[in-house]
């Protein structure tokens, strides 16, 4: 009912206009923020189990008993499993946009993908340097699922949007050094599985940071010799033999 409000020798004053929307503006954007936070949060749990036990590990009970909150909860948010999987790459992909620095990345990707880069190790190890710190802080969760091949058809849709937005950052300097479509997706995801390994070891305490650092910079010369090495004819490969390799042959 409204509420009215008498004066003395004044007439009743109808107040529910003006009080109920300025109660709306408080109440609303707090709950909407709250639902936000929480949401976020079953999110980050899904990515630690992921981080923890494999994509397997995630399922909506899980999900509740490691939150400590009613199954309910997490049905509000998501109506599946799949659709939580979404949901962490999504957000996985969002930190990762918002965290790597695009100047730096570009001039590191700029000293390596050179035909003198390609064999050195420091480049390497600035590249590796630069994605090692986003790598971690948009978590691992995210980044194991991302190179897990998946059927969800959501799941393959935000890896494919990844590739052409961020991704090709990385993926575009590739092909200045000839390498094909599949060549550059090939390598892009072998280099994020390789960098989800190390750190696995590193959160284990089985390496420090820097040895990650410069094993994955090996791991980087190597695949990206073998694949440029690859595409090169076989004549020319044959050219760069021994004279008594070629003899023996």
């Amino acid at each position: 009912m409204a509420r009215t409000v008498r004066k003395q020798n004044a007439e009743p004053i109808e107040t529910r206009s003006e009080v109920a929307p300025a109660r709306a503006l408080r109440v609303l954007p707090a709950r909407d923020a709250q639902a936000n936070e929480r949401r976020r949060q079953l999110v980050h749990v899904a990515s630690d189990l992921i981080e923890e036990g494999g994509v397997d590990a995630v399922t909506l009970p899980a999900v509740t008993e490691r939150a400590g909150c009613a199954r309910t909860l997490v049905y509000r948010y998501f109506a599946s499993r799949e659709e939580l999987l979404v949901a962490v790459l999504r957000d996985y992909f969002e930190r990762l946009e918002a965290r790597i620095p695009k100047a730096e990345l570009r001039r590191a990707l700029a000293t390596f993908f050179t035909p003198k880069g390609l064999s050195d190790v420091e480049a390497a190890r600035g590249l590796v340097a630069v994605f090692w710190d986003v790598q971690i802080a948009a978590g691992l969760g995210g980044a194991i699922l991302r190179v897990t091949p998946l059927s969800n058809p959501q799941v393959r849709s935000l890896v494919d949007d990844a590739r052409r937005r961020y991704e090709r950052l990385i993926t575009d300097p590739m092909s200045a050094i000839g390498l094909s479509a599949v060549e550059r997706q090939v390598a892009v995801d072998s280099m994020i599985a390789s960098i989800v390994g190390l750190a696995l070891r590193w959160r284990a305490g089985e390496i420090d940071r820097q040895t990650a650092i410069d094993l994955q910079a090996r791991v980087t010369i190597g695949l990206m010799r073998g694949l440029v090495d690859g595409r090169k004819p076989r004549a020319s490969r044959a050219a760069r033999r021994s004279p008594k390799s070629r003899t023996r042959a």
